[in-house]
């Protein structure tokens, strides 16, 4: 399951992003042994920013002062740039560098692997948050792509249920949680999100053509019976930066009456 860490008065911490220890082990090879060290090779720490803050300008990331990745504006995706500081303060500023919002407390410590940051909130009077998740990149298996679902819509305190070609996937998302991946065949398929109380009643539909091997991100944004409508995003966690590896085509669809 992904993890967050928030900011805002009176949330209550998702979980905590730990530093993680790497140790290398001695090679003991004898008299036989190579003259060359032999050297781990680590996966690069890579970030980027999905911007769902209701309200919200467009933003870019600050990493420890220093602008990091795309500006992106309300239900956009950014690509993943580099970190080659582990050690990170963690800030969404607006396009003119005013302060949006941030990760409040001590740096961030990041892992080597890749990370989605989350502009959240907005809504209801609720201040703009910086949400931090994992992208788990294991490999995938043939013929499977893979996704997780978020909740972001902050006006929906019911929770929705998720469904998948018309079949209930057994997710109740509360606000801001989101679950481990699941696995689905490769192709397109229609997400539908409905209130986890009557689930008769949709809050957003659309439908998404998922790469096999890939590993999706499928966010509900937006407010309901107001402005900006609800409305289902989706953006590719595995994409390696190219434009061509983020999904194409209409992301939004909503039904106005709900």
């Amino acid at each position: 399951m992904n993890r967050f860490l928030g900011n805002g008065s009176g949330r209550r911490e998702l979980a905590r992003v730990g530093a993680v220890l790497v140790v290398g082990a001695a090679l003991a090879l004898g008299p036989w042994s190579c003259a060359k060290d032999v050297v781990p090779v680590m996966a690069p720490t890579r970030i980027r920013l999905f911007n769902a803050g209701i309200g919200a300008p467009a933003c870019y990331l600050n990493m420890t002062g220093a602008a990091t990745g795309d500006t992106v504006g309300y239900g956009l995706t950014g690509r993943y740039s580099t970190v080659t500081n582990a050690t990170q303060y963690i800030q969404a500023r607006s396009s003119s560098g005013s302060l949006v919002a941030k990760i409040d407390g001590p740096p961030v410590i990041l892992s080597p692997q890749d990370y989605t940051v989350i502009l959240a909130g907005g809504a209801n009077s609720t201040p703009l948050t910086v949400l931090l998740a994992t992208d788990n990149h294991q490999n995938a298996l043939p013929g499977l792509a893979y996704i997780k679902e978020f909740h972001l819509a902050a006006n929906i305190t019911s929770g929705v249920r998720v469904f998948i070609d018309g079949s209930d996937n057994g997710q109740h998302e509360q606000y801001d949680v989101d679950f481990a991946y699941d696995r689905i065949p490769a192709g397109t398929h229609v997400f539908r999100f409905a209130s986890a109380v009557d689930t008769s009643v949709t809050y957003a539909t659309n439908s998404f053509n998922l790469k096999q091997g890939y590993r999706y991100t499928i966010a509900l944004t937006g407010v309901r019976l107001s402005s900006p409508a609800l409305s289902l995003v989706a953006s590719a966690d595995s994409a390696d930066g190219a434009a061509a590896d983020r999904l194409s085509g209409p992301l939004v669809f909503h039904n106005p009456l709900r």
